[in-house]
């Protein structure tokens, strides 16, 4: 149970972490344009 447990929560973070480097991602592509809007 404890070992299931385990993976599930390691899965999960992994996921996470995922999504997190995907949003960077996007957040970093928004900035560049709003940076080209002001200009």
């Amino acid at each position: 149970m404890d070992t299931a447990e385990t993976s599930i929560d390691i899965a999960t973070e992994e996921q996470s972490i995922e999504v997190k480097t995907d949003n960077s991602a996007e957040n970093e592509s928004t900035n560049d344009t709003s940076n080209l809007d002001k200009t």
